[in-house]
């Protein structure tokens, strides 16, 4: 009825984590609900909240006796779809923990292989690897700072806006018609795996839209001197850079600076996460190259 912003770049382009903002019963959860059955795969929700432990989301060890080697029980983060509703009610402790799944697609276990003896074990995530979480905006009590570190790994930000009065009405309509409906799988993971594939080694990308990136990226950082630049890129650098910090940007109604607008800079993943989504937004649009407006 209402968003065109959906997730669906993350799906066939790189599996990047996202993070939904918006107030409460806007169908950020069912969305996401849906899109997973889309696209078929393992599903896992899990609600926020301060008492989650690492363990909780990961996975536990256990030990089924004294001397034997410990066994590993993957945690709900062992799925396609893994769906983190109200994400800022997790502890930092619990943010740190999903670091590494986020960043690598495993999870490190200290494990006991027995006699006292410790050995670190990888488990990697299964693939197509889907993390979403929404953040509820309005509560504030026990809610903590997403942190920077873990923001770094998220790829995209999802405004997701209110609905008009006629848009109210054609949710209500289309929930009394499609209320008992299951969603149907329409693309399996194989499918997905084969876009992935493609879009990273078949659609173009051209020296200068790096360079775009590079440029792009580099401007919100707190420092801005190019350290090793050639001539035409040093050019385009300081002509962006006048343009952007000079020019107040417009969002709602207020006018406010891009120091004030941007959270977290990621100059090298941030370049590589923005041509990896442009790659898919031109797979998209039917193209094997991407534009600057891509």
């Amino acid at each position: 009825v209402k968003e065109n912003s959906t997730p669906e770049k993350e799906h066939f382009g790189i599996s990047a984590p996202c993070l939904l903002l918006g107030n409460p019963g806007l169908a950020k959860t069912v969305m996401c609900d849906v899109l997973g059955g889309l696209c078929g795969g393992s599903a896992e929700r899990i609600q926020g909240s301060p008492e989650i432990e690492p363990g909780d989301i990961l996975g536990k060890t256990v030990m089924f006796g004294e001397g034997l080697p410990e066994e590993f029980r993957p945690g709900p983060i062992f799925a396609n779809h893994v769906l983190v509703d109200e994400f800022n009610r997790v502890s930092e402790k619990t943010q740190a923990a999903l670091i590494e799944p986020l960043a690598e697609g495993r999870v490190t276990a200290n494990m006991s292989i027995g006699k006292g003896t410790f050995k670190k074990r990888t488990f990697d995530l299964p693939r197509p690897f889907f993390f979403a979480a929404t953040q509820n905006p309005l509560d504030h009590r026990g809610v903590f700072t997403i942190t920077e570190a873990l923001l770094d790994r998220i790829a995209m930000q999802i405004n997701v806006g209110g609905l008009t009065i006629k848009e109210v009405i054609g949710v209500v309509q289309k929930k009394k018609v499609y209320a008992e409906e299951p969603v149907r799988q329409v693309i399996g993971a194989e499918d997905i795996l084969a876009c992935q594939n493609f879009i990273a080694r078949q659609v173009e990308v051209a020296v200068p839209i790096i360079r775009y990136a590079a440029i792009l990226t580099k401007l919100v950082l707190p420092y801005s001197d190019l350290l090793d630049a050639d001539r035409e890129t040093d050019k385009l650098f300081n002509e962006a850079k006048q343009k952007v910090h000079n020019t107040p940007l417009v969002i709602g109604k207020e006018e406010r600076k891009l120091e004030d607008v941007v959270a977290v800079t990621g100059y090298t993943r941030g370049a590589q996460v923005i041509i990896s989504l442009a790659q898919t937004q031109a797979f998209l649009q039917g193209r094997r190259y991407v534009l600057p407006e891509d």
